[in-house]
């Protein structure tokens, strides 16, 4: 788990889940990993890639606040290692695994809205590519890779001013 609030504010805790025995979870552990760095935030897209927990953007305040942070941790070293910037600064959004790079999807934007922004970035290489925007502007959308496609589904479509597309 990482980042989040609690009803005292935004939190850069990270918690680490180890489970026991599927039979008897008297023997799961929880345990704290270090911070993330940066600014505390909800809601950052996180994924597992070659063994290392990718963490990029978030919200510091409720829809609002959105941050560009990209960081990674590395369980062998256990530390967190600064990445270059999304391009696009965003909080709510996902993450997955694709052909070795790491697709952000959908999100919410500074302003409170959701954003239809894909955006990829290669752990070799170090750097980010702009892809073909989602149809519809995502944010906390579900993802899934299946068969070498990525599935972007469900979340919500916000405006600036709160509203929803479908008027939820």
């Amino acid at each position: 788990m990482v980042g989040g609030k609690t009803s005292g504010g935004h939190i850069s805790n990270v918690y680490v889940y180890e489970p026991g025995d599927p039979f008897d979870a008297t023997d799961d552990i929880w345990s704290n990993a270090p911070d993330l760095p940066g600014a505390a935030v909800e809601n950052p897209a996180v994924v597992d890639f070659g063994g290392k927990l990718y963490s990029f953007g978030g919200s510091t305040a409720p829809f609002s606040g959105a941050v560009d942070n990209a960081f990674v941790f590395d369980p062998a070293t256990n530390s967190w290692t600064a990445l270059p910037s999304m391009p696009t600064a965003r909080g709510g959004a996902n993450a997955e695994v694709l052909d070795g790079k790491i697709y952000v999807v959908g999100g919410l934007g500074n302003d409170g809205s959701s954003v239809d922004t894909v955006e990829v970035f290669d752990p070799v290489s170090g750097t980010w590519s702009t892809q073909t925007s989602l149809q519809t502007r995502r944010d906390n959308p579900g993802a899934a890779v299946v068969n070498d496609l990525l599935y972007v589904f469900g979340g919500r479509t916000r405006n600036t001013d709160g509203t929803t597309i479908d008027g939820a």
